[in-house]
């Protein structure tokens, strides 16, 4: 851990934790994880679904943590919403990480939250630096109150904003620079973007042709635009 910055913010170099290959720990593993000794290197939980809670989902989780490395990935934090953070959820969120101690900490590179409502969604930025800088300031402050390091993980996305300014890959290295957190790489994420964007430019090019066709007096861009 780095000294503290300008803001009181304390900066962490982020070290990679090579772990081999694990499995996501679901209800219907639980009963596998008590009574036997699976055969996989580390397990993957959701971390909304052991916060602020007891009972046998717990006890299960801190049994896989007795025998193996865990690692802790949210859905819920909303680190791009502009709505300021649930304080409740970020207390039993770091309670959680102190108990079961996970190798990695992660959550989504998304959105969900405005106006006191969550959508239950990870929904996508935009790729300009107003959102970059908002990001990167939201994370600093996360990382200082876990006192550990984040990973972020792309989303997958149907759509793209307009306004961007960068690439999501740009987007996505400027914010771990930046902010000194770690990137979770979906490439299954990265597969469904590429495809949805595929489908766009092909709904777009479908489009100008039709335009040109019809020898319309209305402005391409316009023309292309309002039906995408």
């Amino acid at each position: 851990m780095r000294p503290a910055g300008p803001l009181g913010i304390c900066a962490l170099m982020f070290s990679r934790v090579k772990l081999g290959h694990g499995v996501g720990l679901r209800t219907r593993h639980y009963g596998q994880f008590l009574s036997e000794q699976p055969g996989v290197e580390w397990v993957e939980a959701i971390s909304e679904n052991f916060m602020g809670q007891g009972g046998r989902p717990l006890r299960v989780l801190e049994k896989v943590r007795r025998d193996r490395p865990v690692v802790l990935h949210g859905v819920g934090l909303g680190i791009g919403s502009v709505a300021p953070f649930d304080q409740a959820y970020l207390r039993e969120w770091k309670e959680l990480v102190e108990r079961v101690q996970p190798a990695l900490v992660s959550d989504h590179l998304c959105w969900g939250r405005a106006r006191g409502r969550y959508a239950h969604d990870l929904l996508p930025l935009p790729f300009t630096e107003e959102a970059l800088g908002h990001v990167v300031e939201r994370v600093k402050r996360v990382q200082d109150h876990l006192g550990r390091q984040l990973l972020l993980e792309n989303v997958s996305s149907y759509l793209v904003y307009p306004q961007s300014t960068m690439t999501e890959w740009e987007f996505l290295s400027r914010i771990a620079e930046r902010a000194d957190c770690g990137i979770l790489l979906d490439l299954n994420n990265i597969y469904v973007r590429r495809a949805k964007s595929r489908v766009r430019r092909r709904g777009v090019s479908e489009t100008a042709c039709r335009w040109s066709a019809s020898a319309s007096t209305t402005s391409p861009v316009t023309s292309i635009a309002a039906t995408s």
